[in-house]
């Protein structure tokens, strides 16, 4: 989580990337999550890009973050703006 707070999501911010949610799951302290928000398919498309094909990310905490995971889920889902403000923290 320190590793988020103080590498990453600076860079997202940087990067313009809306970053909705982020922390541990409340059902086990080993699943971390990460919720962002996107305009459309291509806008996500274009936000990934930038940000995972930066100098910024894969010379910074590219590495450091990617070891600790042990395995990845990916969600794409289309939510009313009243929920995805319910989500923000």
């Amino acid at each position: 989580h320190q590793l988020m707070l103080e590498k990453s999501l600076p860079l997202q911010k940087r990067y313009k990337v809306d970053t909705v949610f982020h922390g541990a799951s409340l059902h086990t302290q080993d699943t971390y999550c990460t919720i962002r928000a996107y305009d459309s398919l291509e806008h996500r498309q274009q936000s990934q890009d930038a940000f995972y094909g930066s100098p910024d990310w894969r010379l910074g905490p590219l590495e450091a973050m990617v070891s600790l995971i042990e395995s990845y889920s990916d969600m794409v889902l289309k939510l009313e703006a009243a929920t995805l403000n319910g989500l923000r923290k």
